[in-house]
């Protein structure tokens, strides 16, 4: 086994520690791993709501929003469920063991289903447009797709930790460029 190797092969892999009742991988049910695909979804989250769709979290465009001060008073909630969120879709890719591309469907579907419920529902009660709630189901795909390629990932340790925390600060960081291109 090469040093490289070592990157792709857990403490569970090498002590062979695999949940034999489900068949899934118990690294991904691990608060580190839980916390790492967590702040990836944060930064999808910025990447798209502070960036790509900003535009329509002005109150002329949407009034039923909240003013930008209460907002942003209740993002904390919002990224505590997001975390509860995060953890229901590793004990889901858990249960039916499946890695790779197929854990990555899921999770986007998983994403897809979620964002129908809630935005679908919201959209129902509160005077949006339509394109606010298509651009939250899009959020809600891509944290799906990118937690559940986090969750399933064969790195471990610093390897996984780095390439998060470097996406996590790239995703922010794009997320900041086009708002300030979109704001012109």
């Amino acid at each position: 086994m090469t040093p490289s190797d070592r990157d792709y092969q857990s403490d569970d892999e090498r002590r062979g520690d695999i949940n034999s009742a489900s068949g899934g991988d118990v690294r991904m049910l691990r608060p580190g791993r839980i916390g790492l695909a967590w702040l990836i979804a944060v930064g999808v989250d910025l990447f798209f709501n502070a960036g790509v769709f900003a535009p329509l979290f002005v109150q002329s465009r949407e009034p039923t929003l909240l003013p930008s001060e209460v907002l942003f008073r209740r993002v904390p909630v919002a990224y505590a469920i997001l975390a509860l969120a995060v953890a229901a879709l590793a004990w889901l890719l858990n249960v039916v063991a499946v890695q790779g591309q197929r854990a990555i469907r899921i999770g986007a579907t998983a994403g897809l289903v979620l964002g129908l419920a809630g935005l679908g529902a919201m959209w129902t009660a509160l005077d949006v447009t339509g394109l606010f709630v298509v651009a939250g189901i899009v959020v809600v795909v891509a944290e799906g797709a990118t937690v559940a390629a986090v969750l399933t990932s064969r790195r471990c340790g610093s390897s996984l930790r780095l390439r998060v925390f470097g996406a996590f600060a790239l995703l922010a960081g794009a997320g900041q460029v086009v708002a300030n291109v979109v704001k012109g």
